[in-house]
Parts: C-alpha cells; sequence; structure tokens
C-alpha cells in the first residue's frame, strides 16, 4: 500500500467506524488513551467528494480534550491527492497558520487513488459565507461582515509564505502552468486548444466583442511571461503559496461576530503572486456594478495590502499589486473557456466569463500587452 500514512483508507459511510477513528486518532497521537466507543454520522451535501459530520462519545480514560467533532472527507480517482498533501505539509506549520482548521490525519494511496482527510468540526459556528447558487446568480457578494475578514485570512497566510524559503523546493511546487517557461508555453497550447474548442461549440452565442478580446490576448500571452512571470518566478521575488482555487465557498466564516474566519478546500495549492487568489475571489462572480459598490474592490486590496505591511512584507507597492492583480486576470479570463470545453453548463461558464471580462476591460488589462 502506497499511502501518505499507512493507515486503512475508507472509501463509504460504512467503513468509518469507532474501531478506524481509534486507531486513526492513536496512530497519530490525537488520542493517546481511551478508545472511541459511539458517534452519530450526519451527512454533507458536498459536490466532488464525500464528506461526514462525526458526534463522538469515547471511553472514560480518554483525555478530557479529545474532539467529539470531527469532519471526514473521503475522495477517490486521485482527487484528494492535493488536499492530503497540504494538510501533511502544513503540520510543521500549523501553529502560525491560525486560518486553517486543525487536521487530525490525512492520508493518500497512490495505488487506488482514495484518501481522507480527518478534521475538526467547526459546522455548528461557522458557515460559508454565500451559497454556491447564488455566485451563479452573480448574487454572490458577501456581507461586509465577512469580507474584511476573509481578506485578513487569505493574506495573513499569503504573508506567512511569501518569498518563504520552501516555496522554492519540489514538495511545495508552483502552479505547473507558470513554474517555468516549458510549463508556460505548454500552457498557452492548452489554451489554444481549448480556445478552439470552445469557439467551435460557441462561436455563434459569443459576442464579438469579447471574441476579438480572446484572440487578442492569446497572440499575446507569451508576453506576459517575459515581462512580469519569468523573474519573478525564478527568484520567487513577491511570491507566496496561493491556494489557487480562492472562491468564497472556500472559507467558513463565524456565525457569531467575533469569531476567525478560516480557510478550507486547500487542494490546488502553488506558488505564485498572490493576487492570484485575489482575482478569484473579486472578479470571477462580480460585476461591475457590484466590484464598484462603495469602492468595494478597491478597499478590499488595500486592505489585503495593508495586512501584508503589518505582518512585515514592505517591500511590495500598491502599483505592484495592481500590476498582479491585472497579470493574474490576464491569464484567469481563459478559465471559463476551459470550464466549457471541461462539460461545465453555460449557467456556470457564461457569468463567470462576463465578469472576467468586465473586469478585464475595467482594468485596461490589454494595455499589459502592448
Amino acid at each position: 500500500m502506497s499511502a501518505t500514512h499507512e493507515m486503512e483508507i475508507p472509501t463509504s459511510r460504512e467503513h468509518v467506524t469507532t474501531q478506524w477513528l481509534t486507531k486513526v486518532l492513536r496512530q497519530n497521537g490525537v488520542l493517546p488513551s481511551g478508545n472511541v466507543i459511539s458517534m452519530e454520522i450526519r451527512d454533507n451535501e458536498a459536490v466532488n467528494s464525500k464528506v461526514f459530520h462525526l458526534s463522538l462519545n469515547y471511553s472514560s480514560n480518554a483525555q478530557a480534550s479529545a474532539s467529539t467533532r470531527l469532519l471526514v472527507k473521503l475522495n477517490w480517482d486521485h482527487h484528494g491527492r492535493e488536499e492530503v498533501g497540504f494538510y501533511n505539509l502544513m503540520k510543521p506549520h500549523a501553529q502560525c497558520l491560525p486560518m486553517l482548521v486543525t487536521a487530525y490525519a490525512a492520508a493518500y494511496d497512490s495505488n487506488t487513488g482514495n484518501s481522507f482527510c480527518l478534521l475538526e468540526d467547526i459546522s455548528q459556528s461557522h458557515m460559508r459565507p454565500v451559497e454556491f447558487g447564488a455566485v451563479f446568480n452573480l448574487n454572490g457578494v458577501p456581507s461586509d461582515v465577512y469580507l474584511g475578514p476573509i481578506i485578513d485570512a487569505i493574506a495573513e497566510f499569503h504573508a506567512y509564505w511569501w518569498e518563504h524559503p520552501s516555496l522554492g523546493q519540489d514538495i511545495f511546487g508552483r502552479h505547473a502552468w507558470f513554474a517555468d517557461e516549458f510549463h508556460y508555453q505548454r500552457h498557452i497550447e492548452r489554451r489554444h486548444k481549448n480556445w478552439m474548442q470552445f469557439i467551435a461549440a460557441e462561436s455563434d452565442s459569443l459576442p464579438a466583442e469579447f471574441r476579438a478580446i480572446y484572440q487578442r490576448v492569446l497572440e499575446k500571452l507569451p508576453i506576459l511571461w517575459e515581462r512580469f512571470l519569468a523573474e519573478r518566478m525564478r527568484t520567487l521575488k513577491n511570491i507566496t503559496l496561493v491556494n489557487g482555487d480562492c472562491y468564497f465557498s472556500q472559507f467558513l466564516c463565524p456565525r457569531i461576530d467575533g469569531g476567525r474566519t478560516y480557510m478550507v478546500d486547500l487542494g490546488s495549492i502553488g506558488a505564485a503572486p498572490g493576487a492570484n487568489d485575489l482575482v478569484y475571489l473579486l472578479a470571477t462572480f462580480w460585476t461591475s456594478v457590484q466590484r464598484h459598490e462603495h469602492q468595494r474592490e478597491e478597499k478590499l486590496l488595500r486592505r489585503y495590502l495593508e495586512v501584508l505591511h503589518a505582518r512585515g512584507i514592505n517591500d511590495y507597492s500598491w502599483e505592484e499589486l495592481m500590476t498582479d492583480y491585472k497579470v493574474m486576470l490576464t491569464l484567469m479570463i481563459f478559465d471559463p473557456v476551459w470550464n466549457q470545453t471541461d462539460g461545465s453548463g453555460r449557467n456556470y461558464w457564461w457569468p463567470k466569463m462576463s465578469c472576467l471580462i468586465g473586469t478585464f476591460q475595467d482594468l485596461r488589462c490589454m494595455e499589459l500587452l502592448e
């Protein structure tokens, strides 16, 4: 068995037993004495994995601090490999990353592709800031009560990993598509292929203005690497560890004011400009009106920079942040094209494309390529 840890990996609800939990918790030093003697299991309506909420009871000789609420997340077909890797890599850094929920155990079997994560369950005290359906209907602006702390959480995470020596190690990796010139060129080739597939299927429904933007940017994608990424990725200057798939649905916010905001579902991490995550948050499913209302987008970007500066990242200016934001946005406009070719419905990729192109135009990102 080729797994992250030599332990049994459950593949269904029936395999999550009190005996299995006791063994896993003991192997990971979480339950030095006692046993899990009973539990209640509640299903979670997760889309891409099996998730169960566990309410546990322990024997009398278990330590009083043993957590009674856990969440187990099961994946298959290798989909959980990156998230398991993330939680295991974070273990030595956990005390410095309070925006992450406690991970008690995580394992992946490279032979079967099965994996699990056993995490602290904070669902009673925390909630997602927006519903999935609201996002697709372009009604996905979280309350201001949530927005600020979400930005703080991602900024604090970025600040810890900013130019961190570990970013250059293979165990952390980088976003493969702009890790170096070779991977970036392969990325351009994939984008061209995606575009040809997309336009063959959607030519009649795509506005001519959008089509012209995509064709122009495709021609100029090599310039982004040469001007803005090549030296940065080589030296890791102002590079950090990013979520890589940073939608609002990947945060849990406190139901009562004053609690901590957490980052969850971290299976796409890599070394990149931090603005990569900000584009996901602020440009992907927000209209121009929503971004500009009360200067929402600018205020949140400035708040992000203020947190970086407060954490000692002083050699990074507003101008540099905005350049990174525009570069990441220019690369991101092809994400809905890939979504369509990967099988996503129009109700998903079209509002996403409309918002990204709208932001691209508002910020005059084409000027980066001139």
